[in-house]
């Protein structure tokens, strides 16, 4: 999960050929895995992306640090309450 993950925070657009093929190869847990792919196609809902859909939270920032928006790049890559 590690090579995953460092090859994701170096490079958001990376070739995600490459990117799934080691992800299912890792030694991890199917919901890790599960998650690292989700987080790889950017699908984990975040207050970013239902204001995006419409739905009023009110407040979008991120629930760790509150300094900047939450999406997925900051919660698993920039936050640094979170990392």
């Amino acid at each position: 999960m590690k090579s995953v993950y460092k090859k994701l925070e170096g490079n958001w657009n990376t070739d995600y050929e490459y990117m799934f093929k080691k992800l299912w190869q890792v030694k991890a847990t199917p919901s890790a895995q599960v998650c690292a792919w989700r987080v790889m196609v950017e699908s984990l809902v975040t207050k970013n992306k239902l204001k995006c859909k419409g739905i009023i939270l009110g407040n979008d920032m991120c629930p760790m640090c509150g300094e900047k928006e939450e999406t997925i790049r900051h919660l698993f890559f920039m936050c640094v309450k979170w990392r």
